[in-house]
């Protein structure tokens, strides 16, 4: 209800007597104006609503959750050239000389001091409120493989898979074709789920 149909609905509550006297009914009307204060109670508790929040609003929201809204460094528009790393399980997933054979004329770039050091990402209201809510269920989440497996799907659908590798690592493999900016986000920012003493490695 509006301030105005609050207003309205406890004055039309005066009896019989009093309903018709415009000083009862007005005195009634000041007396609701002062105590609901232009729905201020309600004001705030809208201010924390996820799902309308938008702009500083929702800038401010994340600070709770530790959701930054820039990260700096992040760059989803460019693939990187890459080495394998001696220890990768699968190399030819490096961007880089172990997959020439699959791409002559590679389109990577090479990382500029100012790819890693001045640009910020700005992520967007939709994206800010995926990753807040994301971070709320990982927060409260037990760790197990199970209860990972089911924050995965809700976040990423199919394009993110953990395998438990039986050596006290899981991997994490993102599908190149998963549209969505969330899971590089979240490992930019260190906040894969990560139970405690098992090694991660992310693909």
């Amino acid at each position: 209800m509006t301030t105005d149909e609050l207003i309205s609905y406890y004055s039309n509550l005066l009896i019989m007597q009093y309903r018709n006297k415009s000083k009862a009914v007005e005195t009634v009307k000041a007396f609701v104006d002062e105590t609901i204060a232009s729905q201020i109670v309600q004001q705030v508790d809208d201010g924390f609503d996820l799902e309308t929040a938008i702009g500083e609003q929702l800038t401010i929201l994340g600070t709770y959750r530790n959701a930054p809204r820039l990260i700096f460094g992040l760059i989803l528009t460019k693939q990187f050239f890459a080495m394998p790393g001696y220890d990768d399980v699968d190399p030819s997933t490096a961007k880089g000389f172990a997959t020439y054979d699959d791409n002559p004329n590679p389109s990577w770039y090479f990382v500029l001091y100012s790819d890693v050091n001045n640009l910020i990402y700005s992520l967007s209201d939709s994206d800010l409120r995926n990753l807040i809510k994301y971070l709320a269920e990982l927060n409260s989440s037990d760790h197990g493989l199970g209860e990972i497996d089911n924050i995965l799907f809700k976040y990423f659908g199919t394009y993110v898979t953990l395998d438990d590798n039986l050596d006290m690592t899981i991997t994490y493999t993102d599908d190149p074709t998963d549209p969505n900016n969330l899971f590089p986000i979240v490992n930019s920012i260190g906040a894969l789920p990560h139970p405690s003493g098992v090694e991660v490695i992310v693909v």
